[in-house]
């Protein structure tokens, strides 16, 4: 369109086509026939066939081909009178770091904006999902919210401090500071409970799929079991 271009920014370039290549991809070839995408111009492409045709041509008798040039005639596209935008750069593109940056000026901002109950709720959801993790986790959150906002830090340093105490330790999950003997000691736990549940008597709701895997049926169950030689079938409901 005379007048219009592409700007120098990479991230608009990319959208000069992403958006329309999303329509392509979810409605079809032909989503600028639809009248909710159509424009105020018909859309000239002389395309015909494919997914989602809304305009029926005339096939053969259509005088029109989507090519050019050609003897045929039809359609051609209009002339260009318009300039094209043509800056004048100089330098060397490269790639590092910024100088100055402020990671958290906005999140200050956002944070200064909130409602007194907004405020309310970010801190309290905020320790409820802090209080369990590494102490050193904390302070590294706490330590981002102070520069966000003096506030914003002191009010998280607060609550996480409270919490705290009414919990037997800020230890991550597993009550040691190391995160193999943490795992090792859950999947311990996790064998302990399946022994337990192996030696009660078991009736349960399992799932039986006839399907093409090796010439057999599967069985899955609802809750995790070793399949003996002999099963109590009716201690058991097939759907």
């Amino acid at each position: 369109m005379d007048g219009l271009d592409f700007s120098d920014d990479k991230m608009l370039q990319g959208r000069t086509f992403s958006y329309s290549d999303t329509q392509r991809h979810r409605v079809g070839a032909n989503y600028l026939q639809l009248p909710i995408n159509a424009p105020k111009k018909r859309t000239a492409t002389n395309q015909t066939g494919g997914q989602m045709q809304y305009e029926v041509g005339r096939g053969s008798q259509s005088p029109y081909i989507n090519y050019e040039p050609s003897t045929v005639g039809g359609l051609k596209e209009a002339n260009q009178t318009g300039k094209e935008y043509t800056p004048m750069v100089e330098g060397k593109l490269v790639r590092e770091t910024i100088d100055r940056q402020n990671n958290t000026k906005q999140a200050g901002e956002t944070y200064r904006e909130f409602e007194d109950w907004e405020k309310d709720d970010l801190i309290s959801n905020l320790v409820a999902a802090l209080a369990p993790a590494d102490k050193r986790i904390q302070e590294k959150m706490i330590a981002l919210a102070e520069e966000a906002d003096e506030e914003y830090g002191c009010r998280l340093k607060e609550g996480l401090a409270a919490a705290s105490e009414h919990t037997e330790s800020s230890k991550p999950l597993g009550g040691t500071d190391n995160p193999e003997d943490a795992v090792r000691k859950d999947m311990e736990r996790i064998h302990i409970d399946e022994l337990k549940r192996s030696k009660l008597p078991y009736k349960g709701v399992c799932l039986f799929f006839m399907g093409i895997i090796n010439g057999c049926g599967m069985l899955f169950p609802r809750m995790p079991f070793k399949i003996k030689q002999e099963i109590d079938w009716q201690n058991f409901i097939i759907i």
